[in-house]
C-alpha cells in the first residue's frame, strides 16, 4: 500500500497502533514496524497523533474514490447503498489495521483526532443525498438523520471490530444496509429490500 516514505510511515503507524493500542504505541514502535529511522519519522510528522490522523485521512480518501465509482454505477439508490456498503466492508476487511485505527483507536487519540473522525464521518453523508427525495416533507432534519445513521453504523462497526476484529466485517452488510435505508424507505420496505438482496447473494 505504501509507495513513498510518507505513506510508508502512515501504513506503519496504522499497523503499530492496531497491534499495541494507541496509548501504548510509541514512535519507536512505528519506526520498527516500518523499518525506518526516528529521524525519518520526524521529517514527516511531529508526533504519533499527527501520523495517525494523517493515516486516517489518507485511508478515507482512498476508499472514497472507490465508493463513488461503485455508488454511481448502480441503477437505483437502494442498490447503490447495498453495493457501496458491500464495497466498503470488503475494503475494511482487506485493511484491518486501518479499520481498527479508524473505529477503535482514534477514539482515544485526543480531541483533534475525534474532530477529524467526525468530519470524515460527515463526508459519507453524500451517499444519503438521493434518499431525501424519498422521505416526507415533515421528516426530521437532514442533519439529524445523517447523525442518526452515522452513529448507528459507527456503533455497529465499533462493536464488531472490538469483539471479532475487522476480517469478518462483511457479515454486517444486511444489518448495515437496513439501518441506512430505514429512515428513508421505512422499516418494512427497507427490510424487504435487504431480504431480497441477501437472497440473491
Amino acid at each position: 500500500m505504501a509507495r513513498n516514505p510518507h505513506e510508508r510511515i502512515q501504513s506503519a503507524t496504522a499497523r503499530a497502533i492496531a497491534a499495541h493500542g494507541y496509548a501504548e504505541t510509541t514512535v519507536k514502535d512505528i519506526c520498527a514496524e516500518g523499518e525506518i529511522s526516528e529521524q525519518a519519522f520526524y521529517e514527516h510528522f511531529k508526533n504519533k497523533q499527527e501520523a495517525a490522523m494523517s493515516a486516517l485521512e489518507t485511508g478515507v480518501d482512498q476508499v472514497m474514490l472507490e465508493l463513488r465509482e461503485t455508488f454511481n454505477a448502480a441503477s437505483t439508490w437502494p442498490e447503490a447503498i447495498w453495493n457501496t456498503t458491500g464495497a466498503v466492508l470488503e475494503w475494511m476487511a482487506d485493511e484491518p489495521a486501518f479499520t481498527r485505527l479508524a473505529f477503535v483507536e482514534m477514539l482515544v487519540a485526543g480531541e483533534a483526532a475525534l474532530e477529524l473522525l467526525q468530519s470524515l464521518m460527515d463526508a459519507f453523508a453524500i451517499f444519503l443525498e438521493p434518499g431525501y427525495k424519498l422521505v416526507p416533507e415533515k421528516a426530521p432534519s437532514r442533519r439529524l438523520v445523517d447523525e442518526t445513521v452515522a452513529n448507528a453504523i459507527f456503533g455497529l462497526l465499533h462493536e464488531h471490530i472490538v469483539r471479532e476484529g475487522a476480517e469478518g466485517v462483511h457479515v454486517l452488510l444486511p444489518e448495515m444496509a437496513r439501518r441506512i435505508l430505514t429512515p428513508f424507505l421505512g422499516a418494512e420496505e427497507a427490510a424487504a429490500f435487504v431480504a431480497q438482496r441477501s437472497a440473491q447473494g
